[in-house]
């Protein structure tokens, strides 16, 4: 009984300390049915399946997203807002975060080809803060444009110097990064066709330590992210603004650690007296 009792603390002092997540986790694979989604149902080829109650995310741990499946493959040139598309390949239809204790996660569906040779897609830009006037400040991006699809990887920024605007509609700015620090290591990233539909779907994780610990230029804990996505012309865009979910600091782990650590003992002590 007493091996039971020290085996349960040492596993749970374990898991605070090192850290490990056992939560929800998202394979990064491009098929987003472990978001809830699931686009090879019946109907999901159609305007607006995406915006259906039926159709909105589901399980993760807190899912923030913005819908805006405007057009279809079938439609000939329809207004997205702020500009046009060709059927949905301009068509910016979904976006999908979500994080728990050591990543963030997050997805895209588009009609936007990888390799489109008129209007390309640019990074994925991510911002922890805002200016004095409301704007997010985006220190951080996918280099969309980097992506290997041998090994499912991109390049990731940690510190955005200068970006390029979009061409048609600058309201959609800002498109790509011009100049930045890249990481040592990628993140994990797919950019992929879905099961030969219309539908492409960009998805990617993200260690937290990458986005400075969720933490803002004063050191403190942000409670909300500012995520951007366009295509080169700008006829349509996606900005999301999430809920980050907390994220426990170090200083929390280890009171929780040391209360395990002392009740345990008094256990121990109690289980030895009666014995």
């Amino acid at each position: 009984m007493k091996k039971l009792i020290f085996s349960g603390i040492v596993c749970c002092l374990f898991f605070i300390l090192s850290g490990i997540n056992c939560s929800f986790a998202y394979i990064i694979d491009g098929d987003i049915k472990d978001w809830g989604v699931h686009l090879n149902a019946s109907g999901a080829e159609k305007m607006g399946y995406l915006n259906l109650d039926a159709n909105l995310p589901s399980g993760g741990l807190d899912i923030d997203y913005k819908t805006e499946d405007n057009t279809d493959k079938y439609q000939g040139w329809k207004k997205v807002e702020p500009g046009w598309s060709d059927g949905n390949r301009y068509d910016a239809e979904a976006f999908y975060f979500d994080n728990d204790e050591a990543y963030a996660y997050l997805a895209i569906v588009t009609g936007l080809a990888f390799d489109d040779n008129k209007y390309p897609p640019g990074d994925i830009f991510i911002g922890l803060e805002t200016d004095g006037t409301g704007k997010p400040v985006y220190k951080y991006a996918i280099d969309v444009s980097s992506y290997d699809s041998s090994d499912e990887t991109a390049d990731f920024y940690d510190g955005i110097t200068s970006t390029a605007g979009t061409t048609c509609f600058s309201s959609s700015s800002p498109w790509i990064v011009t100049n930045g620090t890249t990481t040592t290591d990628p993140v994990e990233f797919v950019y992929e066709q879905y099961e030969s539909s219309s539908h492409y779907v960009l998805e990617a994780k993200i260690a937290l330590s990458l986005l400075g610990g969720l933490s803002g230029s004063a050191g403190s804990p942000v409670t909300a992210i500012w995520l951007h996505w366009t295509m080169q012309c700008g006829n349509d865009l996606l900005d999301l603004a999430a809920d980050v979910n907390p994220v426990p600091e170090p200083a929390s782990l280890l009171l929780v650690a040391m209360g395990l650590l002392g009740l345990g003992g008094a256990r121990y002590k109690k289980i030895r007296k009666l014995g």
